[in-house]
């Protein structure tokens, strides 16, 4: 399925949003003193907004907004009967093409990115929950599972400008579950990491 960049792009810049994305991230994130909509610059490198908290650290804030009416497309359900959200993950912000033969890597995959959190965010009459999240937590649940969410979601690109970005819409609880998963793991002990070294020293 093919969307328009500039459609989603002017739902998400109205003044209404912008006040909605500023009350939502105050709801969300304790002891946050101000919101600040990002300059231009750091809109273009993938930061909405910057959250201040009471100490005075800065917090960068991305927004990934859906239009409305993106619940039709949702296919899980929740034991009680509710739709279950799904949560674009980027995989190509620009796929390879005849200008841009590598492309470039989606948001979400992206290491240099700037952003401390990702605020996933509906219009009430699709989901009434937004889901505020730690994007390089989302970064490597998302590289682990990117293969088994591409073969068991849907993927879909969007029209840009003349190129085309890609993404995968996974279950909210899916990406929930990757997360966790990602943040416990198993120590390693002191005497495992020297025989991994003598194992394989040069």
């Amino acid at each position: 399925m093919l969307y328009d960049f500039d459609q989603c792009l002017n739902f998400s810049k109205t003044a209404q949003a912008e006040s909605s994305d500023i009350l939502t991230i105050k709801s969300m994130l304790t002891k946050c003193s101000e919101v600040l909509p990002a300059n231009i610059e750091m809109d273009k490198s993938g930061v909405d907004y910057i959250a201040k908290t009471e100490s005075g650290r800065e917090i960068y804030i991305d927004i990934k907004t859906r239009t409305q009416g993106c619940s039709k497309y949702w296919r899980a359900k929740s034991r009680s009967g509710e739709s279950i959200p799904e949560l674009a993950i980027e995989t190509w912000s620009v796929i390879p093409n005849e200008q841009q033969k590598s492309g470039k890597i989606g948001w979400t995959l992206d290491h240099k990115k700037e952003t401390d959190l990702i605020l996933y965010r509906f219009d009430e009459s699709d989901h009434g929950r937004a889901f505020l999240l730690c994007f390089h937590t989302l970064r490597m649940a998302a590289e682990k599972k990117i293969d088994d969410w591409r073969n068991s979601c849907k993927v879909d690109r969007q029209r840009n400008h003349g190129y085309y970005s890609e993404s995968i819409f996974v279950r909210a609880d899916w990406v929930l579950d990757s997360m966790r998963s990602v943040m416990c793991g198993h120590s390693v002990s002191e005497r495992a990491f020297y025989v991994q070294q003598l194992l394989f020293a040069p």
